[in-house]
């Protein structure tokens, strides 16, 4: 009988070491991000919205991004709110390319600015970037003349 309770026991201790490796390995496997982001209008644009921007992320996940715009809804003169894609490049020795579906506002101001949120979703078991998912979001002010834009970002991503 003793020998019973010891192995319920000694069953519960591992199941919660197990839990408790889980756990880290789940936190090492994700980190938080944050940073700059600028970006520029490219030469080319194949979108049929016409809006693409391509740039650099800095800070705690260095990537280079090329965003297509989808879909660009104005919801009132100064406000529009955006859908597209993004092709993100991991910049440092193991470079990894990954996919990412986009979702923003922007809100025009009138010194030919534009202040933009934009939701980044990186979905999980996509063929090209299996075991790398994650959420960010990026806010910033765009040049509408120009096309630079400059904000931050921060998020999480899992699998780099």
């Amino acid at each position: 009988m003793n020998y019973v309770v010891l192995s319920v026991i000694g069953a519960q201790v591992l199941m919660s070491g197990a839990s408790a490796l889980a756990e880290e390995v789940a936190a090492e496997t994700c980190r938080n991000v944050s940073g700059k982001m600028l970006s520029v209008r490219p030469a080319k644009c194949a979108a049929l919205t016409g809006v693409c921007t391509i740039g650099l992320l800095d800070g705690d996940f260095h990537a280079f991004y090329d965003f297509s715009s989808v879909t660009m809804n104005q919801v009132s003169p100064q406000r529009a709110q955006y859908t597209g894609v993004s092709t993100i490049t991991v910049l440092g020795h193991e470079r990894r390319v990954f996919s990412s579906v986009d979702e923003g506002e922007m809100t025009i101001l009138d010194d030919g600015t534009a202040q933009f949120t934009t939701y980044i979703a990186i979905p999980s078991g996509v063929a090209s970037q299996e075991g790398i998912s994650g959420k960010m979001v990026a806010t910033g002010r765009m040049n509408l003349q120009t096309g630079v834009a400059e904000g931050v970002y921060s998020g999480a991503i899992c699998g780099i």
